[in-house]
């Protein structure tokens, strides 16, 4: 317990500064909609959007979406806060493993009398404690948001949005936290990390231009729930097994690769 309530403290900073920027994600993003909403013009707008090259709408998640209505603008603003909450996961996933080496603090920690595996097991819910935090306030800004500006109520498809980043961020957690301990070199760990998201947003780009076939769509999490689907509240129930499939071999993974590696 006592290390948990460490883990806790530590993290707390890093949330409270992902949590302001999210909620300044959401606000100024849905002001943004006043403007679409009241444009003379905003009929068109989807027309528009059409004449610019697929891969322009695919990088800044515009693809397959009305954005003239609430719920096509929100999904906008939720596919950031997606990538948010992938970049958080994989900064809690790294730190889980890697911090103790960063700080020295190895040889403190891990002379207690517990077992790598709770000492980890111990960090890594904490890990996923400030994930889940995070993507409940991502909720309970998005419908304060949309309330706040008195655009209507779509807290189903919120909350469905919100679920996939959960998801999606876990996934990413769990890979983290086993490079981490897969790798000796913690810098190279934090890389490899980054590099498995960059991948997997490339991915993504690629599955969208392309003419969306699964197997592409299986190395890009980021379009496991896509917003069209999510926007009519639907999931498809395969992507949430993989997800979860994924989350719980690379946590096996990352505990076999952490009993055996050198912490020196």
């Amino acid at each position: 317990m006592n290390i948990y309530k460490r883990e806790l403290k530590t993290l707390f900073k890093p949330l409270l500064l992902w949590s302001l920027g999210l909620f300044a994600l959401l606000f100024i993003g849905m002001t943004k909609f006043t403007g679409v909403e009241n444009a003379p013009g905003s009929v068109n707008l989807n027309d528009f959007m059409g004449k610019f090259p697929r891969i322009i709408l695919s990088v800044f998640g515009m693809t397959d979406v009305d954005v003239t209505t609430l719920g096509g603008f929100y999904s906008i603003i939720a596919y950031y806060c997606l990538i948010c909450a992938i970049i958080f996961s994989v900064q809690l996933g790294t730190n889980a493993v890697s911090r103790e080496s960063i700080d020295g603090t190895y040889e403190f920690l891990f002379a207690k009398p517990r077992t790598r595996s709770f000492i980890l097991g111990v960090k890594l819910a904490a890990a996923w404690t400030f994930l889940t935090l995070f993507v409940i306030l991502m909720f309970l800004f998005s419908i304060s948001s949309a309330a706040v500006y008195g655009f209507g109520s779509i807290e189903t498809e919120m909350l469905l949005f919100s679920a996939a980043a959960l998801l999606c961020g876990s996934v990413f957690l769990a890979l983290s936290a086993f490079i981490s301990a897969a790798v000796i070199n913690t810098e190279k760990a934090s890389l490899y990390s980054n590099l498995c998201f960059l991948f997997a947003y490339i991915m993504s780009l690629v599955y969208d231009i392309s003419e969306k076939t699964h197997v592409v769509k299986i190395f890009s999490p980021l379009r496991y729930f896509t917003a069209p689907d999510l926007l009519e509240k639907k999931a498809d129930p395969v992507y949430v097994i993989i997800c979860v499939l994924l989350t719980m071999v690379f946590l096996a993974g990352a505990f076999t690769a952490f009993g055996k590696k050198d912490l020196r």
